[in-house]
């Protein structure tokens, strides 16, 4: 029978932190990459500058910011790590213990291998090149994938797998359509009306794609994490508080985020922006209703799921 290696939520008092931390970790992940996706595939395509303000993007500052809040955040993410593995009872304990978790862990590899991307997203953007986006776009997006290398998909097969190609297209679809959500807004306020109706169709239709991969491999993953119908049957898919509560705040992000946007297009009158706006309300309630029912799907013991994140053995002296 198939095991679930996926740990519930009693989070202790070094592992609330932890949790906090690696979700701002990837939501500024998820923010960089949006970012790009939006300026390379989005923005660029849409837009007919003449004469107008400069806007936000011209200015990459939204990338930066999302990179330094990235590199900040993983830098706290390693060191909670390091004290959550090590026991470590100070900091400065811990902080010996870093450069063993980053030698001697596949956690401390890949986050080594995520930094090296952030640093080169920072080199590219400045670079005054135009094709300098799509390079920090593509440098983005291998972090985002680099991400899957922490997920229970990489350790339970310790390698390339379906569920691991899975989690890959759950993350790049994840970070290219919430990613893109502030610089969508953004770019509506400052671009004319003409150029904001067709970057508002132009993302629609990307949101969409992505909303589809979701459901997709959400459903894929909940059904492999949960050991298939049988385990689902045998496992009180139990869903803890903390994670409810994460899960209404992500919702309510999503809904406030298209509430804005709507009444952004709405005030300006861009023409086709009801029709646009609808079909981003139902990716917002499409992937709500994903992260819930995922969450819900994926429970089981939390001391073997702890173990099987490290793929390589911890070493210390």
């Amino acid at each position: 029978m198939r095991t679930a290696f996926v740990p519930s939520f009693s989070l202790t008092q070094v592992e609330l932190p932890l949790a906090l931390v690696r979700g701002f970790f990837v939501a500024a992940l998820f923010s960089a990459f949006g970012a790009l996706v939006f300026r390379s595939l989005i923005r660029a395509p849409s837009e007919n500058m003449r004469g107008g303000k400069a806007l936000l993007f011209d200015r990459p500052s939204l990338a930066y910011w999302s990179v330094l809040a990235a590199a900040l955040s993983m830098l706290g993410w390693l060191v909670l790590e390091a004290v959550a593995i090590t026991d470590a009872g100070s900091a400065g304990e811990a902080v010996t213990a870093i450069p063993s978790v980053i030698r001697d862990t596949s956690f401390g590899n890949i986050l080594a291998a995520q930094a090296l991307a952030l640093l080169g997203i920072a080199a590219a953007l400045m670079i005054e090149r135009p094709a300098r986006h799509f390079g920090a776009m593509g440098l983005a997006g291998m972090a985002v994938v680099l991400q899957a290398g922490h997920s229970h998909a990489y350790a339970m097969a310790h390698g390339l797998s379906l569920l691991l190609l899975s989690q890959v297209m759950h993350l790049l679809a994840a970070g290219a359509w919430l990613g893109g959500l502030v610089p969508l807004l953004l770019f509506v306020r400052e671009a004319p009306s003409n150029t904001s109706a067709t970057a508002a169709q132009r993302f629609s239709a990307l949101g969409v794609s992505c909303v589809l991969v979701l459901a997709a491999t959400a459903t894929f993953q909940g059904w492999a994490l949960a050991g298939g119908l049988w385990g689902i049957g045998r496992n009180s898919l139990r869903l803890g508080p903390s994670d409810e509560t994460f899960e209404q705040i992500g919702a309510a992000l999503l809904t406030s985020m298209h509430n804005a946007t709507h009444r952004k297009l709405r005030q300006r009158g861009l023409p086709h922006a009801e029709q646009a706006l609808k079909s981003r309300r139902r990716d917002c309630v499409a992937h709500a209703a994903i992260l819930i029912t995922r969450c819900h799907m994926t429970n089981a013991d939390h001391e073997s799921g702890r173990a099987c994140l490290w793929a390589r053995p911890f070493r210390l002296g």
